[in-house]
């Protein structure tokens, strides 16, 4: 844990680490959960069961990040987001679900949450982090993103979470199998905008920042107002 501050330190300075502390590792230590360690993707994924070499190190959004997609859905989609579910692609340790399902509580919202991930490790770790705030183990699973048709939770209407976590070709195959729905994709940290517009989807929303962490983009391929 001290090398991970040790290096945000060596590339951003102390404006990373306050940022970091606030809106991640203080997360964990309120809720008692485990969220927000790195993690190499070479001890998580080997070559049989890891989508592409995208991503180097395993990590969740930020707080403050994940509140505010949850800020835009509601923007956006009003009092039409009951009629959606919503998936974290590549949902990790769960940090979203978590947070989204206090924002739904708090709101009286009636919205399916799921998260899906290819790593058993990390989706025992997401479940036992809902189970610790919420009583139960939440809708996670072992799912390929590449091979939807398995996902109970794919409604007609989706909103789509995703925090970098693949790349372009792996973005492709997940897009060729929502050609029939109506999806609304919040993507941060959006290195790979591009298949979304390929596929037809509409930038809605932009917003920038000093970190990519803190970069978001909404896409959607249907009218939603």
């Amino acid at each position: 844990m001290l090398r991970n501050y040790y290096n945000m330190y060596k590339k951003y300075g102390f404006k990373l680490i306050y940022a970091y502390f606030f809106y991640s590792h203080f997360f964990d230590i309120k809720n008692r959960v485990d969220t927000h360690l790195w993690i190499p993707v070479d001890t998580l994924y080997d070559e049989n069961n890891r989508y592409d070499d995208h991503n180097r190190y395993y990590l969740g959004s930020w707080s403050n990040i994940i509140k505010k997609t949850y800020s835009l859905a509601d923007q956006f989609l009003g009092s039409n987001m009951d009629n959606y579910s919503f998936i974290d692609m590549g949902c990790g340790k769960g940090r979203v679900l978590l947070i989204w399902e206090q924002l739904i509580q708090k709101h009286k919202r009636n919205i399916s949450l799921s998260g899906i991930d290819l790593n058993p490790t990390l989706i025992e770790i997401a479940k036992n982090n809902h189970r610790k705030m919420f009583n139960k183990e939440g809708d996670f699973s072992v799912q390929d993103v590449c091979n939807l048709s398995s996902v109970e939770s794919m409604n007609e209407n989706l909103i789509i979470y995703m925090f970098n976590p693949f790349g372009e070709p792996v973005i492709r195959k997940m897009l060729e199998q929502l050609t029939d729905k109506k999806v609304m994709i919040i993507y941060v940290n959006p290195l790979h905008p591009e298949p979304l517009l390929e596929y037809g989807y509409e930038e809605i929303y932009d917003q920038g920042g000093w970190h990519p962490i803190l970069q978001i983009k909404v896409f959607t391929n249907h009218k939603i107002k």
